[in-house]
């Protein structure tokens, strides 16, 4: 008998590269039912092939995998594997997944334009690509450890009526994936917005949060309760508010500086923005 399967997943980001996983639940264990493990031995084998758009930079191979082939173009990679693991794990970076991308579509008989932008989180300034595809074994991809002790990330979030719905749930999502993906060591701020304003307090009632383990599920789970609760929508004023945050923390040295970075999370629906832009 040949047991072929066909899995159709959204890939997750993690450590900066794509992750494809298939658990050994999808392979046969008849232990788990008191039969001896070599009582119904199998073959096993299995062939990824990853095809991307853009230029493999680096690819991680499973436990006991190898590389079988890869094309002249740098667009795709063969992987092969013979020996049961643990779970089948690759990753891999392409050289323009980390820059942001907009795709436009426009329907010439209405006069309608169609947008959509994507984009990998991430904080870390942008490392020179190699024309050679780096091939690493059975290891998580190596993340720059880079310092956020001078940045100071501001996030100003929509919460007026017109946010709610869908609207509402997606701007928690990325402002958690964002607060995920900050820099070790930063500090970072919430303005809950519409025509009134909240600044979130960190755990000893300041304005600017440590960016710590302390704080980190404290602030996610405060995230998850934000709703479409704040009326109308004044985007001038929070902004205004975030330039003049005082950015100190306790501890800092005395003339230290902090480079401030401001983020608003709104569907754009407000007024003033002549003056805003």
């Amino acid at each position: 008998m040949k047991l072929k399967l066909k899995l159709v997943m959204e890939l997750e980001i993690k450590f900066g590269s794509y992750q494809f996983c298939v658990p050994m639940a999808f392979f046969p264990d008849y232990s788990k039912h008191g039969v001896a493990a070599d009582a119904f031995p199998y073959d096993f084998k299995y062939s990824l092939t990853v095809e991307s758009t853009n230029k493999l930079q680096s690819i991680v191979l499973p436990e006991k995998a190898t590389l079988a082939s890869q094309s002249d173009d740098g667009l795709q990679a063969v992987v092969e594997g013979s020996e049961r693991v643990k779970n089948v794990v690759l990753f891999w970076r392409t050289s323009e997944m980390l820059k942001p991308h907009l795709l436009l579509a426009k329907d010439e008989e209405k006069q309608e334009v169609a947008v959509s932008a994507s984009l990998v989180p991430t904080f870390e300034p942008p490392n020179p690509q190699d024309d050679e595809l780096e091939v690493l074994e059975n290891e998580e991809p190596e993340v720059t450890d880079w310092s956020g002790d001078d940045k100071h990330y501001i996030f100003l979030v929509d919460q007026s009526g017109s946010m709610g719905g869908p609207r509402i749930k997606k701007a928690k999502e990325a402002l958690k994936i964002f607060i995920r993906s900050l820099p070790a060591d930063c500090r970072f701020s919430i303005c809950s917005f519409g025509t009134r304003f909240t600044w979130m307090k960190s755990l000893i009632g300041n304005d600017v949060i440590p960016y710590d383990e302390d704080h980190q599920e404290v602030v996610l789970n405060r995230i998850a309760k934000f709703d479409a609760d704040h009326g109308g929508t004044d985007i001038l004023t929070p902004i205004r508010q975030a330039q003049n945050l005082n950015s100190w923390l306790e501890g800092d040295e005395e003339g230290s500086t902090v480079e401030k970075r401001i983020f608003v999370l709104t569907d754009g629906q407000c007024g003033s923005k002549n003056a805003i832009f």
